[in-house]
């Protein structure tokens, strides 16, 4: 791949700018403001931990948007779990991480009815005229893809694909990567998950339990007995992934374990 100076140029003042961001928040600024001055209306940066997407969870998938992103879209997405029926996210999810533009996505696969109406809730009720999403995780941890949006003309944006996808992927590949390697940007980044819903004697136990400490020897460091410690390791349990049929957590206490790492949740607690 060959990349011209002014291109080169563009993108070393972008990983700069980027270094220095000090939150999740600002880093998604950085990304967002680069991304609409080269000429897409709105960004959206998604990312379902692996739990989301195995269990039928609590918790939610974890977005970041534009300020002129639709915000009523993204409610009603979160809202109705359109990611279970989202063709680009079961594309991802499946392992696949090629680029997809929406729209010659639901015009060239045989999708299901739910899959496009997903696809027709965003352009008919949303007005979201174009979209290209490039995924940036499909893995263990679970998966990630940037969304650009477009309300302009087909040909139009085509040509903005064609002038920018070089630039458009390179940034979108430095931002994916330095919110995941960055411990307290990803965990930043994962505050309005699971953490913020858990009590102060929660967080302990679960910090405890996930640097392999077993219920008796949490017990005695948070000043509870064994079976109340017990009780609240199975309360965690629930907020993660809610219960069952029978009335059981649907996780168990060694995935919980396994997807607290895979997300560094006790790096925020």
């Amino acid at each position: 791949m060959t990349v011209d100076k002014t291109t080169s140029i563009k993108i070393g003042n972008f990983a700069i700018e980027l270094i220095n961001s000090k939150t999740s928040d600002e880093a998604f600024a950085v990304f967002d403001r680069f991304l609409t001055i080269t000429g897409f209306d709105s960004v959206l940066y998604s990312y379902i931990p692996s739990v989301v997407l195995e269990n039928p969870s609590h918790l939610q998938p974890v977005f970041q948007v534009s300020k002129n992103y639709d915000l009523k879209y993204l409610d009603h997405y979160t809202q109705a779990e359109l990611h279970k029926h989202d063709h680009i996210i079961n594309n991802i999810a499946n392992g696949s991480l090629a680029e997809l533009d929406w729209w010659q996505e639901a015009k060239s696969k045989d999708l299901s009815k739910s899959s496009l109406d997903v696809f027709n809730i965003a352009k008919i009720d949303h007005y979201m005229e174009n979209g290209y999403t490039i995924p940036t995780l499909s893995g263990a941890q679970g998966i990630a893809a940037a969304s650009f949006i477009s309300s302009d003309k087909r040909v139009l944006f085509d040509q903005l694909l064609q002038e920018q996808k070089t630039l458009v992927r390179t940034v979108t590949t430095l931002f994916h990567n330095h919110i995941m390697s960055q411990y307290h940007l990803f965990s930043d980044f994962l505050k309005p998950t699971l953490p913020n819903k858990l009590n102060t004697t929660e967080q302990a136990i679960l910090k405890h339990l996930c640097n392999g400490y077993r219920p008796a020897q949490i017990a005695p460091m948070v000043n509870k007995s064994e079976r109340h410690t017990e009780n609240v390791i199975r309360n965690i349990r629930i907020k993660f992934a809610g219960l069952n049929e029978e009335g059981k957590p649907r996780i168990s206490t060694s995935s919980l374990i396994y997807h607290c790492g895979l997300l560094h949740y006790t790096d925020s607690v």
